[in-house]
């Protein structure tokens, strides 16, 4: 099959495009989630609209943390609010994500197998429907 993609239409549009046409299956849909929700979670640029469930982990080092939210985004339907990377000494950073409270949980659980492989894993906490006074701290 040949279709035509304008590639100054933008990641959006090409998604949509290969979507419609077939290409794209359910587990490459994941992995471009997963990809587009981890950088403007780095940046701070995430944005989100309502904390049904706070998912946390915090590891010992800088690289497993993006391992982990690499994890976590593709495990369940979670979106990423923060990635915090090296914060403080010996380079410790941690995550923050939200969904569904089920999601969240799955999604910390294969975060924190992915960290802890490394021994890495320092803490990790699940907050179900966190108070308001959280979310707009977060937010």
């Amino acid at each position: 099959m040949l279709i035509f993609i304008d590639v100054a239409a933008g990641v959006d549009d090409i998604i949509f495009r290969m979507l419609q046409a077939g290409i794209i299956t359910k587990a490459v849909k994941r992995v471009l989630r997963a990809v587009k929700s981890i950088f403007p979670a780095i940046y701070g640029a995430a944005e989100i609209k309502d904390v049904s469930a706070l998912g946390i982990i915090e590891s010992y080092d800088a690289s497993s943390i993006i391992v982990a939210a690499d994890e976590a985004a593709k495990t369940a339907i979670v979106d990423l609010i923060e990635v915090r990377l090296a914060r403080g000494m010996c380079g410790k950073s941690y995550l923050m994500l939200t969904g569904e409270v089920a999601a969240v949980e799955a999604a910390i659980d294969r975060a924190k197998e992915a960290v802890s492989d490394d021994g890495m894993y320092l803490d990790s906490a699940v907050i179900a429907h966190p108070d308001a006074q959280i979310r707009d701290a977060i937010l």
